[in-house]
């Protein structure tokens, strides 16, 4: 039956900090059974490792080197063969030492083939690690090796073990500095019975001392027995076991939170070497159940003042007055001041039905929260504190492995730091959310407190510029602290005034940015204290500035004439009870009244702003400069100015092609030798200039035949820019006879008073005046005879150029652009082709078209039938599709050419 015990809380002398939990591991899967170990000669510098790879492939080890703000994370121990780190692989039972030389000491159990006890030092926070190890090897026979607990103090590092003779074994070395560290001693094999135990050193020369329980195979009742070594490392040994006292916790004691793994006494130890007046008192924590089998466990702890021979009656730790359980607890004491700490996960707040934030499931007793106290002297305990945000369900995760066999906790310098495993994501970074994976996790907690100093320097600056606000806040307890700052206006202060925080209000170093000139009163406010909030004050002077106008902008910044740009340009004002007016001068003319638009106006925190904004067209071309000013009502005024460039644009020119035809996909004017011609041409400009105009009609000089202006603002000419003036749209008609037969172009150009220029063609054919068709062979003879010609050399290349305009043949398949060439198409004979003798009727017939002899749309009889039966363009048109058809058979060719020989012979 464990041993009754007086509860004997007292409230804490100080008020205590206790920090945002940390997620120290920050990985996928499940964490726990954590060590963690703070640097004495830094602390800042924090290792914590736990158990979390499966498969015996090593252990997660984070380490900070700025209180917990930032972590290295790595897995250490990995094993020797491909891709391991060339330790042998971890398993498990992960433990950490820190000693007064800065040598971290690593230790895990190694249990793939023949287990080992391994243990590793580093003095550069894991870039570099010396081997220990192994502390022990697994013999033969016996029981397996397992537990192992490393501890470093006083000029010695000790490893205590459950041995594989089935009790508690231990061994030490001697350490006198960085990395110097002598041979291992003698294994002492302590006792041939218990497990779940702890090691501690003392202040005498370097002794220790060892704990366990025994039996540790049931559900209790289990004694818990130490055995002290007085002369550390020296020849003698560890004496007889002391029983300190029993307890109903066995070494597997099956609890709603530990369903599956099942809990010990888990305890522990802490020994006083700090010299003060508490020097050379031993602690020993543990859970105790009472009545047994109930589930209500709690967390004692005893004291020895005479090196373990003797102990006191139990403390409790634990302040709640329910029957849910504590399990897992540590103990830590600060070297530095003799204060003595412990940590346990606690059920206290689940009482059932859930599910709600203490119960996840909504049965009670089973969701867990890391609590807290710390003692002077180990007879009074602080008031509980709950380190952690939230309750853990550790019974649904990690399989059998639950929350493990122990958590960690080390203290120093008046910083106590526990390490659990935590399921919550209070910290909302568990790779596996809410509730699914463990993560290990450590907070910062400050169980002596002193309220912070706060202050703040005088400031000044403009209205609306920004502002720095200085101040400080210093707390001797690192508490985490956290800012606010209110800036109000001083009596005498315009109406409205006000300032408004534009950056880092949580920080000492905001900027604000104020409203009016005045002057103003910063206070900031410092939270996070336990004593409460702490304020400081001082003046803020702020000046009077004009309104400014910034970012001037044209859209587009190049235009052609005729277009329009936007001119755009914020502003701002420092008085926010201004009105604006402003006006757009656009580089010519005088200045448009232009009304600027505010954006806020008037509202107390926030600065006036907003834009001016207007668009003009320009009709001519130049480079103009555009300048907006915005003026408030105190005859401030700001300007800004930006270019545009405006670009001369060409005019347009476009004949008019009604009563054309398409040739071959191309507009012609269709006319006869002698007979007047109207065209007209139309002529646009964006711009206001003036415009010449001119046609050329291609048949000889003058050329151009008629020039013509046409003035912006008659009589005068257009004055250069004229940006204000009027586009242009004008349009000229002319009449004109073509005296010959032949292809001409007209060209109808515009040219406005800025160079630019554009023209226009228009084809026109001008066929002869004669009556009857003539055959190849007449055409052959003009061709060729210049005896018996009735057209010139001259008339005869016109009437070939309309041939070769009006054919797809002519020239692209067959060359008949000169007379001799013609000649070559129209040589016949017997032994010509039908390819050759279909050309030479084409040929003909084109130059019957040409001199005017057959229009397109004259009847004639094809057939030979003494009946008028299709059109000439559609005789001609058929021929050329068959001429040209690479299938055609010479049956086919020759009907052509019939064809075409009877309208060419006919005289029609």
């Amino acid at each position: 039956m464990g041993s009754l015990a007086t509860v004997v809380l007292a409230p804490p002398a100080a008020a205590v900090t206790v920090g945002d939990p940390i997620n120290a591991t920050l990985r996928a899967g499940d964490e726990d059974e954590s060590a963690i170990a703070i640097n004495p000669n830094d602390t800042d510098q924090i290792a914590v490792m736990t158990n979390g790879v499966a498969g015996d492939a090593g252990l997660p080890l984070s380490i900070s080197n700025d209180g917990g703000q930032t972590w290295t994370r790595t897995v250490f121990a990995t094993g020797t063969g491909t891709g391991g780190d060339g330790r042998p692989v971890a398993c498990c039972d992960p433990t950490l030492s820190w000693d007064e030389f800065g040598n971290l000491y690593v230790g895990y159990l190694q249990r793939t083939g023949t287990r080992t006890i391994e243990l590793y030092v580093t003095d550069d926070l894991g870039a570099t690690f010396t081997n220990l190890g192994p502390v022990d090897t697994q013999g033969a026979t016996g029981a397996n090796l397992d537990q192992p607990t490393v501890v470093a103090a006083e000029g010695s590092v000790w490893v205590t073990w459950r041995d594989d003779s089935g009790g508690i074994a231990a061994r030490g070395r001697t350490v006198t500095g960085a990395l110097t560290v002598g041979a291992w001693g003698a294994e002492q094999d302590i006792s041939n019975v218990g497990n779940f135990g702890d090691i501690a050193i003392g202040p005498d020369g370097g002794e220790v001392m060892v704990v366990y329980q025994t039996p540790t195979g049931n559900e209790g009742p289990s004694n818990i027995i130490v055995h002290r070594d007085a002369d550390g490392t020296g020849p003698g040994g560890f004496g007889a076991g002391v029983t300190v006292g029993s307890t109903n916790v066995g070494g597997f004691d099956f609890i709603p939170a530990q369903p599956k793994r099942s809990v010990d006494a888990e305890t522990g130890l802490a020994w006083d070497r700090t010299g003060g007046g508490n020097d050379d008192r031993i602690y020993l924590i543990y859970t105790d159940e009472n009545p047994d089998e109930s589930n209500d466990f709690d967390v004692f702890v005893r004291t020895s003042d005479d090196d373990g021979a003797n102990w006191s009656a139990a403390v409790q730790v634990n302040d709640d007055t329910g029957t849910n359980t504590q399990l897992l607890p540590k103990i830590a004491l600060d070297q530095t001041s003799g204060q003595v700490a412990a940590s346990w996960y606690d059920a206290r707040g689940d009482t059932g039905g859930g599910p709600s934030a203490a119960d996840i499931d909504g049965t009670a007793n089973n969701d867990v929260t890391l609590f807290a106290s710390w003692s002077n002297d180990g007879a009074t305990w602080t008031s509980n504190v709950a380190v952690a945000d939230a309750p853990t369900s550790g019974y649904v995760s990690n399989g059998n492995q639950e929350l493990g066999d122990y958590t960690g906790l080390a203290f120093h310098d008046g910083m106590m730091y526990p390490s659990w495993a935590d399921n919550s994501n209070s910290t909302g970074d568990n790779p596996g959310g809410g509730y699914n994976t463990l993560d290990v996790y450590t907070a910062r907690v400050l169980p002596n407190n002193t309220a912070p100093t706060v202050s703040v320097a005088p400031a000044s600056g403009d209205e609306g510029d920004a502002i720095a606000l200085a101040g400080s806040a210093n707390d001797p307890d690192g508490d985490a602290l956290s800012y606010v700052w209110n800036v109000t206006p001083n009596a005498g202060t315009d109406a409205g005034a006000a300032c408004v925080i534009t950056a880092g209000g949580a920080t000492l170093t905001p900027t604000i940015r104020c409203n009016d000139n005045g002057g103003y009163t910063a206070t900031l406010t410092v939270s996070g204290d336990p004593g409460g909030d702490v304020t400081a004050s001082n003046t803020v002077t702020v000046g009077n500035v004009s309104p400014s106008v910034t970012s001037p902008s044209a859209s587009p910044m190049t235009i052609d004439e005729g277009q329009s740009t936007t001119f755009n340009a914020l502003f701002s004002d420092k008085g926010w009870n201004d009105t604006y007016s402003g006006s757009i001068d656009w580089g010519f003319g005088p200045a448009e009244a232009a009304t600027p638009t505010v954006t806020v106006d008037g509202s107390p925190g926030v600065t006036d702003s907003g834009f001016l904004s207007g668009s003009h067209s320009y009709l001519d071309n130049g480079v103009f400069t555009i300048t907006g000013t915005v003026t408030d009502d105190d005859a401030g005024t700001g300007s800004a100015s930006v270019d545009v460039t405006v670009n001369n644009v060409a005019p347009t020119a476009v004949i008019d092609e009604t009563g054309t035809m398409l040739v071959n996909g191309v507009p012609v004017l269709l006319t006869s030798a002698g007979d007047p011609v109207d065209v007209s041409g139309r002529s646009t400009d964006p711009g206001s200039d003036d415009l010449t105009i001119s046609w050329d009609f291609d048949d000889g000089l003058p050329a151009p035949d008629v020039t013509a202006v046409y003035l912006h603002a008659p009589p005068d000419p257009d004055p250069f820019p004229s940006p204000d003036g009027s586009p242009r749209d004008i349009t000229d008609d002319r009449t004109h006879t073509f005296a010959d037969a032949c292809l001409f172009d007209i060209v109808f150009r515009s040219v406005d008073d800025d160079g630019g220029s554009t023209l226009d063609t228009l084809a026109v054919i001008a066929v002869g005046n004669f009556e009857q068709t003539r055959s190849h062979g007449y055409w052959k003879t003009e061709m060729a005879d210049l005896r018996q010609r009735e057209h010139t050399e001259e008339q005869l290349q016109c009437l070939l150029d309309i041939a070769g305009f009006m054919s797809a043949v002519f020239n692209e398949e067959r060359d008949a652009s000169t007379l001799a060439k013609a000649v070559q198409v129209l040589e016949t004979s017997g032994g010509s082709s039908a390819l050759d003798r279909l050309d030479a009727g084409l040929l003909a017939a084109w130059l019957n078209f040409a001199d005017g002899r057959i229009a397109l749309d004259d009847m004639v009889d094809a057939d030979g039938k003494k009946g008028l039966d299709t059109t000439f363009g559609a005789l001609i048109a058929e021929a050329e599709g068959v001429r040209l058809d690479p299938s055609a058979t010479k049956a086919q060719l020759n009907e052509q050419k019939n064809r075409l020989e009877r309208v060419n012979v006919a005289g029609v």
